[in-house]
């Protein structure tokens, strides 16, 4: 009950008590903001510690990129020992001859080596037969010590087969081992082997890399401008092709549906040898028919070297006149009798190592061009082409000398 002394007492006190409900005012908010300054303070514990994890993240990022880079310094000075001993071998710019299948036998590769061939490659041989262990794509790869230094060529279209056949190979011991993403021949092509994986970059850096991988010989590459002047092209990718680990890359200057039609285009495989970041060798190939032509574009070019094809069948002392065309000394011309002695050692060893019939069909794909100065030929090709035995084409070669 509110009486009339309670009430002359706050008015005399009513100040106080305004005042003392000011300070109730400022203490409730005084308490809010402790709340409020609590739930910040352990914002800032988690924050802290949330940065101390990533902190202590970082430090173990750093270390495992320490790790890393260390390994990539491994395999680049791995790769580089491996890339000094193959250009040891080739020397400052290599003329060698062009894989060729049913040609680059051994019996020809040692020919060519005589005369001079700077590095030498097998015919190219599946890989899956390789794996299956067939007689016959062994007996395309051996080699002999004079030959060196030589590849064995593979093609196909598995990651898992071009890997093992390419550790099956090395057992073999050859300088490198040469991958085929060039042969455009529609049986090998549509199956994505040889120049028909220029339609699938990918593909091709993947098993490229996972051969390099698992072998310890250089890996090489011979591949062509492209699929089709539509399509990627080889200086487009170049440089992921070098980062897979290989030590030399041989560029074909035609795309695959041109087969072997019109001209290689050779300014297409200056693009790759001009690329400031490409530090392998760049070898070139494709319509070098002389000498005079290996000096051309080797100077307009600028490549490390250059395989010939088709222009040394039948002509294997073309390596002999462009290394003394590089050295300004007169070109050596074989006479008849030279020339016939050519054929003569070439078909000797075919029959040994291959037997006589098979000596004798294959050496028809040589008459022709081993004896295309002779004058009115075509009879005596005609006899060479019929002949039967190995006796009967010595006689031949021997009226070739004697006319």
């Amino acid at each position: 009950m509110i009486t009339e002394k309670s009430v002359v007492f706050y008015e005399k006190n009513k100040f106080f008590y305004e005042i003392s409900g000011v300070f109730y005012v400022i203490k409730k908010i005084c308490y809010k903001f402790a709340v409020v300054n609590a739930v910040i303070d352990k914002l800032s514990a988690v924050i802290s510690k949330f940065f101390a994890v990533i902190r202590k993240l970082s430090t173990v990022f750093d270390k495992l990129s320490a790790v890393i880079d260390k390994k990539n310094t491994v395999i680049v000075k791995f790769n580089t020992l491996f890339d000094k001993l193959l250009r040891d071998k080739l020397g400052e710019f290599s003329v060698g001859l062009a894989p060729m299948d049913d040609i680059t036998t051994t019996e020809f590769r040692n020919i060519c080596k005589n005369y001079g061939a700077d590095i030498l490659i097998t015919e190219f041989v599946a890989a899956d037969a390789i794996i299956r262990n067939v007689e016959k794509s062994f007996h395309k790869i051996k080699f002999s010590d004079n030959e060196r230094p030589i590849g064995i060529q593979l093609f196909g279209s598995s990651k898992e087969v071009m890997v093992e056949a390419a550790q099956r190979v090395e057992s073999l011991n050859p300088d490198f081992i040469d991958l085929n993403w060039g042969c455009p021949m529609r049986k090998i092509a549509d199956k994505q082997a040889g120049s028909g994986i220029l339609l699938s970059i990918d593909k091709m850096i993947d098993i490229t890399k996972a051969v390099v991988k698992s072998v310890r010989l250089p890996v090489s590459i011979k591949t062509r401008i492209g699929y089709s002047e539509k399509h990627t092209h080889i200086s487009d990718f170049c440089e992921e092709l070098q980062d897979c680990g290989i030590q030399l890359l041989t560029i074909h200057g035609r795309y695959k549906q041109q087969l072997y039609k019109g001209s290689a285009d050779w300014n297409e495989i200056s693009k790759v040898k001009n690329n400031p970041r490409i530090k392998i060798p760049i070898f070139g190939n494709g319509d070098i028919d002389s000498p005079h032509k290996m000096l051309e574009y080797r100077n307009r070019y600028g490549v490390d070297g250059i395989l010939i094809g088709r222009y040394a069948i039948g002509r294997p002392y073309i390596f002999k006149q462009c290394h003394q065309l590089l050295k300004n000394e007169n070109l050596y011309q074989p006479t008849i009798q030279e020339i016939v002695k050519i054929v003569q050692q070439h078909l000797d060893m075919m029959v040994a190592n291959h037997g006589e019939f098979r000596a004798i069909t294959v050496m028809k794909k040589f008459y022709s061009k081993y004896f295309n100065s002779i004058p009115d030929f075509k009879q005596t090709k005609l006899q060479l082409m019929t002949a039967k035995s190995q006796v009967e084409v010595v006689n031949i070669l021997n009226k070739i000398i004697n006319s």
